[in-house]
């Protein structure tokens, strides 16, 4: 049986007390990119340097080979026995001739090793959806603190505009498009967009409003806040579209499953999309709920039933009775959809996702049994509560 040992440098086969070495090449900083190739699982690499071991009984000391060969369909054992150390096996194999050498030789392909992973980290798209989704809610958290400062400011004018108009962009563009009082007209506000009724109760609440007189200079300084806001607003969703093609590319299971924002949310709080395809649902759902679950678990109280997959419709427009049924399904379709996306596979997003609308909209149906169910069952634990007493 042959015995197989993973060095930065090559593969050491040892038979009968003899040590021979399958190098991955003589360059150091070349030997450190195949290394790197072999243990990230890169398809021709893990061919051409284990497919020669087919039909053969081998045994390793390195679980990334035993992985390896494992894939291949190798009759492979591993073992924890690590036996002599890296820089031996190369005096060994008459790689170096002294451990000195052997020890700078390893040191040089280490060094290549690292700088290629580094880079590719660097230009892994998992990054780039958690800075962009950072970015936006960064975005969204500035516009609604500008947006709020516009309307107490302009409510000293206008006071009445913010119970008619309640949307954010609207009211911003109307600040900024019409400013004075005198331009709300039935006229221009139907040309603006908007409906006869609508326009009707904007002017005449401009007409009749209790605001304060402001000087021009005033309300030109309320104008330029609005612009700002408006910019605020321009940018952000020219960078929501960005994303939505970024998880279009990168994560389009879990884009179509749960939309891009919620996608991206859940990627960054994983860490990334491969992370977080390796967690099990039962994490999925309580992703971004950690506080809440371990308040609950140190005082004895009922854990969270969600996290950040709350924000999907499915869950928050259910009635309360299903919701923790709802983030059960979700979350076992979203850890499928991750790893189909991380790993590779079929686009089945619209697939998962009709499968959870449907079941939904059983659950919901059957919401009101399912109250009256868990209803009984707390009469029943009440009055046995009562009976201990």
């Amino acid at each position: 049986m042959m015995k197989l040992h993973l060095t930065p440098l090559g593969i050491v086969e040892e038979k009968d007390s003899r040590y021979a070495i399958k190098l991955f090449s003589k360059e150091p900083e070349e030997a450190g990119e195949i290394f790197y190739k072999l243990l990230k699982g890169d398809r021709e690499t893990v061919s051409e340097y284990l497919s020669g071991y087919k039909g053969l009984k081998v045994v390793t000391t390195s679980i990334h080979l035993y992985n390896a060969l494992r894939k291949l369909g190798v009759k492979v054992k591993y073992s924890k026995d690590k036996g002599i150390d890296t820089p031996s096996l190369l005096v060994r194999t008459n790689v170096t001739d002294s451990i000195e050498d052997a020890r700078a030789l390893l040191n040089r392909v280490m060094t290549s090793f690292t700088t290629i992973k580094l880079k590719e980290e660097m230009m892994n798209k998992d990054l780039l959806i958690i800075h962009t989704i950072n970015t936006y809610d960064e975005y969204t958290e500035t516009i609604n603190l500008f947006y709020e400062r516009l309307r107490e400011w302009y409510g000293v004018y206008f006071p009445e505009l913010s119970d008619i108009v309640t949307k954010l962009d609207s009211y911003t563009n109307l600040v900024y498009n019409f400013l004075y009082r005198e331009n709300y007209t039935v006229e221009e506000l139907i040309k603006y967009g908007y409906s006869e009724d609508k326009a009707r109760k904007i002017a005449s609440a401009a007409e009749a409003s209790i605001g304060g007189l402001l000087s021009r200079e005033d309300l030109e300084a309320i104008k330029m806040h609005a612009e700002e806001l408006r910019g605020l607003l321009v940018k952000r969703e020219k960078l929501e579209n960005y994303l939505k093609e970024l998880l279009e590319s990168e994560a389009p299971n879990i884009s179509a499953l749960i939309g891009h924002k919620l996608a991206a949310r859940l990627i960054a709080k994983a860490g990334g999309l491969r992370k977080l395809a390796s967690y099990p649902a039962s994490t999925i759902q309580l992703l971004g709920a950690e506080k809440s679950l371990f308040i609950a678990l140190r005082r004895g109280g009922k854990p969270p039933k969600h996290g950040l997959i709350f924000q999907h419709p499915f869950i928050n427009q259910s009635p309360r009775v299903i919701r923790g049924k709802v983030a059960r399904l979700l979350a076992s379709k979203i850890a499928i959809a991750a790893r189909v996306d991380a790993f590779g596979g079929d686009f089945i997003g619209d697939k998962l996702y009709e499968e959870v609308r449907k079941r939904v909209e059983e659950l919901r149906k059957e919401a009101p049994k399912i109250a009256e169910k868990k209803k009984k069952m707390r009469k029943k634990i009440f009055k046995k509560r009562r009976r201990r007493r």
